[in-house]
């Protein structure tokens, strides 16, 4: 779901990383499923989303991250 959210709105991994003030690898253990946002983090993900007019809620992030372990 991340990485399918961090293409649609074109940032790379780097510039995702960035914005929301984390490491490259975390957004990669993120985007592969061996770890999942905390709580503030996905509200910064949900809310950088909306800005670029992604529909998405915290529980949709953490219930596709659930479906993907």
């Amino acid at each position: 779901m991340i990485k399918q959210l961090r293409t649609q709105i074109g940032m790379s991994q780097a510039q995702l990383a960035d914005a929301l003030g984390v490491s490259q690898s975390l957004i990669t253990h993120w985007e592969t499923g061996r770890r999942q946002p905390s709580p503030q983090l996905a509200l910064k993900i949900v809310s950088l989303a909306r800005k670029h007019h992604q529909k998405i809620t915290m529980e949709s992030l953490y219930a596709h991250h659930a479906e993907a372990a």
